[in-house]
């Protein structure tokens, strides 16, 4: 009985599957994929839609400068590590919110800097709003 379920497990994990696993990502473009006004307004909104996550200018952008701030007035009960160490001023490398704020603000700025470089395929009549529009 072992020895047939030791056939069927390693049948199992040796047998390989004939899909193709190295497949584009379809959430994601690169700047060569932008071709068209469009695309350019699309990335902008994506900007802003990005903007509003707590990493952003969301959550962590207002309690965290007032964890840092204050020893006394404002004082974080909750459960999150993250936000007392916030509070406590002992802040580690992996800590999440140091890691959004940072890989989120990065993200925004990619997005910005292509909207800049193909500002060109906006549509000569929107193309004075994204203008003004690009400098978040």
């Amino acid at each position: 009985m072992k020895l047939r379920i030791y056939i069927l497990i390693s049948l199992a994990l040796f047998t390989a599957c004939n899909k193709n696993l190295n497949t584009v990502p379809q959430n994601s473009l690169t700047a060569d994929q932008i071709r068209t006004s469009n695309d350019v307004k699309a990335l902008l909104f994506g900007a802003y839609s990005q903007m509003q996550s707590p990493g952003a200018f969301g959550e962590a952008f207002i309690l965290t400068p007032d964890l840092l701030a204050s020893d006394s007035q404002v004082v974080f009960i909750g459960t999150f590590q993250d936000y007392q160490a916030v509070q406590h001023k002992t802040i580690k490398a992996d800590n999440i919110i140091a890691q959004n704020a940072w890989g989120v603000g990065y993200s925004i700025i990619n997005l910005c800097n292509t909207i800049i470089d193909k500002i060109d395929l906006v549509d000569a009549g929107d193309r004075q709003a994204t203008k003004g529009k690009r400098c978040l």
